[in-house]
């Protein structure tokens, strides 16, 4: 549910509380339309929306680490298990392994009973992703074979492309 707040109304902007969370709402002021503003108007957008921009990537990069913190905890309590010297999937089961590892696993499982999804995770991950721009090469011809005509010539070939209907 939005709320508005009237006293933090200014330079055309509004801040909302959004269930629990505040953001700014860009507003032209009655009647005038963002390219109409003035330059002070158009500075305290600009200002108002890195202050945001800031507070929203310091927001995500809190949310990734804590995210990588919570990937490399144990499962369990005590000793952890070597992944790398496990032999096999039922080898693990039971140990003491991070959430990360057992994500990749449950994954890995996924995919091995045929959930694409899965599968493109697992080769995504495994920097195995395709390519996603297209990379053509070759040569262009760029020679004009007008280039060699005078401008009588010009006209005289236009002049026929006018009676031949090829304008």
């Amino acid at each position: 549910m939005l709320t508005k707040n009237p006293s933090t109304q200014k330079h055309g902007f509004r801040i909302l509380n959004k269930g629990g969370g505040i953001m700014a709402e860009l507003e032209a002021p009655k009647g005038k339309q963002f390219f109409n503003m003035t330059k002070e108007e158009l500075s305290a957008c600009g200002k108002i929306g890195g202050v945001k921009s800031g507070e929203t990537k310091r927001r995500k990069k809190a949310m990734k680490d804590s995210l990588d913190i919570l990937l490399s905890m144990p499962l369990k309590s005590g000793k952890q298990c070597d992944v790398e010297a496990v032999k096999n999937f039922a080898a693990l089961k039971g140990k003491n392994i991070t959430v990360e590892q057992a994500m990749l696993i449950s994954q890995i499982q996924k995919a091995l009973k045929g959930d694409t999804q899965a599968l493109t995770f697992i080769r995504d991950t495994s920097g195995q992703k395709p390519d996603d721009n297209l990379n053509v090469i070759g040569q262009i011809d760029t020679s004009n074979p007008y280039d060699e005509l005078t401008v009588d010539e010009l006209k005289a070939l236009a002049k026929k492309c006018e009676q031949d209907g090829n304008s």
